[in-house]
């Protein structure tokens, strides 16, 4: 009896508070849980506010043609995007160029990658390490279907605080990708949301048949292999007859976020001299440049020649926390971004270009006849250029003066020119990761074509740095084209006092 008695009141003190303590919580939590689901309800009953929406209308980038509204939004894209319209609501940008999803989890762009069956959503955002790897991210496509994303975190984030992923989304069998224009992010499932405009990455069904669906082209590289297995491309393995394709192919570069005190020289020059080796448009990133620059570069934005992206990164991104000013996912970003209007894209620096060796003196002659089956893109080896001290020089141009190169030539400091269709990852040097895995780079044999690279010689991976060999090849085929159009562009943009002496 007396156990019976100490056993009550041990109840009684102890477990019965403990208990309601626990079921009040649970009540509670039941309530904060319903209320969280009737706000996600009236969200979307309500409309989302989509952000970045000038990302979501790209259409210009593809014409051919200028019309009064496409120079309007081009001059938008070289403001920083804080200041451009909202769209009568306010975002949260954290006075950046990204969408603020939560606490050291940035949006930059997203995409509709409708490659394969199942169809992805790839969100391309720049996140701590901490925060991606604890903090779980839901596309939510209607009020049922909710589907949490898998994150990639891209090759060479170099260990530093915040780094560039990828997180995709399966979209469920029930909804029609070609019908989205928005997707729906969160931080859980029942948390505040955004709609980010959905761009799409799908080539013009022409373009396809020939990309994936072409077998045994007559025209086609013809690749000699290696005995690791590895493809190689080489002079003589190309036919240079052109066709129909050939003729329809489009290319592209897509250059690192430019920053620091850049020449107004220099970059007119990369862009006349890449045009006359093949670039038909080029993607730059406007991480901080000073006016004389923006105005240059909108002046060609105006021709419908380049476009330019807003890339200030947020607040909490110091130099220190985040390689090389976001490189790795600006370069991706523009991966995605061309893979409907491009058929081969590079990705270089201002002091680089990728140059032809052969008889050939264009990218459309000498990688006109596409890949083979098995290919997704070509990696070129580089050399060195060193231009000196160029005050001594009395010309403004650069490439034309500089005759001499590094003998050996790096087969660390390779850069790419791809199909993006085929790839999903790029790295800095390299192709990080194909589409599928039968899709290989092709290595291009120096005497084809290889990286010129215009700055003094790093002597890292056994480079060696003190033997140079003549090579004149810019200044023989090149220069008397490039100083022509160099020079009318000067001329042009004096006159229309883009340009004054003191800014160039």
């Amino acid at each position: 009896m007396f156990k019976i008695v100490v056993i009550q009141r041990l109840f009684f003190r102890k477990l019965l508070p403990l208990f309601l303590f626990t079921y009040l919580v649970v009540i509670l939590l039941f309530i904060v849980n319903v209320d969280q689901k009737n706000l996600a309800i009236r969200d979307i009953d309500f409309g989302l506010p989509v952000i970045k929406e000038e990302f979501s209308d790209n259409g210009f980038i593809a014409n051919n043609t200028i019309d009064a509204l496409g120079v309007g939004r081009r001059e938008d894209f070289l403001q920083p995007m804080h200041v451009m319209r909202t769209q009568g609501f306010k975002a949260s940008r954290s006075k950046g160029d990204f969408i603020v999803l939560g606490k050291e989890a940035f949006v930059y762009s997203a995409y509709m990658d409708d490659r394969g069956d199942p169809a992805f959503v790839r969100i391309l955002a720049m996140f701590s390490k901490s925060s991606a790897r604890f903090q779980s991210v839901y596309c939510h496509f209607n009020d049922t279907a909710t589907r949490k994303a898998l994150h990639y975190e891209l090759c060479e984030n170099h260990s530093k605080i915040y780094g560039g992923f990828i997180y995709s989304c399966i979209v469920p069998n029930t909804t029609k990708a070609d019908n989205l224009a928005t997707v729906v992010v969160s931080l859980s499932k029942f948390g505040p949301r955004l709609a980010i405009p959905l761009l799409k990455i799908r080539p013009p069904q022409n373009k396809l048949w020939y990309l994936d669906k072409t077998r045994d082209m007559q025209e086609s590289l013809r690749y000699r292999h290696t005995s690791s297995s590895v493809p190689s491309l080489s002079q003589e393995s190309v036919s240079l007859s052109f066709n129909t394709l050939t003729k329809q192919l489009s290319f592209a570069i897509c250059v690192s976020p430019l920053f620091g005190d850049i020449s107004v020289f220099r970059l007119i020059e990369f862009i006349e001299l890449s045009k006359l080796l093949g670039a038909n448009h080029i993607y730059f990133y406007n991480y901080s440049l000073h006016q004389s620059l923006e105005d240059v570069l909108l002046f060609y934005v105006r021709q419908n020649q380049i476009t330019v992206l807003p890339w200030k990164l947020p607040s909490q991104m110091s130099d220190d926390f985040v390689w090389y000013h976001g490189q790795l996912l600006s370069n991706n970003d523009c991966l995605y971004r061309t893979m409907s209007r491009h058929d081969l894209v590079s990705f270089n620096d201002l002091d680089e270009f990728i140059v032809p060796h052969s008889d050939a003196t264009t990218w459309r002659e000498s990688f006109g006849q596409f890949l083979q089956d098995d290919q997704c893109g070509y990696s070129f080896q580089s050399a060195f250029y060193n231009p000196g001290n160029f005050n001594t020089y009395p010309s403004k141009l650069l490439t034309p003066l500089i005759t001499v190169k590094t003998q050996q030539l790096s087969k660390f400091r390779t850069k790419v020119m791809l199909c993006p269709w085929r790839v999903f990852e790029v790295g800095i040097h390299h192709i990080s990761k194909q589409s599928k895995e039968v899709w290989r780079p092709a290595h291009v044999d120096p005497s084809f074509a290889y990286l010129h690279h215009y700055r003094q010689c790093t002597a890292d991976y056994r480079m060696d740095c003190h033997t140079y060999e003549n090579d004149s090849i810019i200044a023989t085929r090149y220069a008397q084209k490039l100083t022509r159009n160099f020079e009318s562009v000067l001329k042009t943009l004096y006159e229309q006092n883009i340009l004054n002496v003191t800014s160039s």
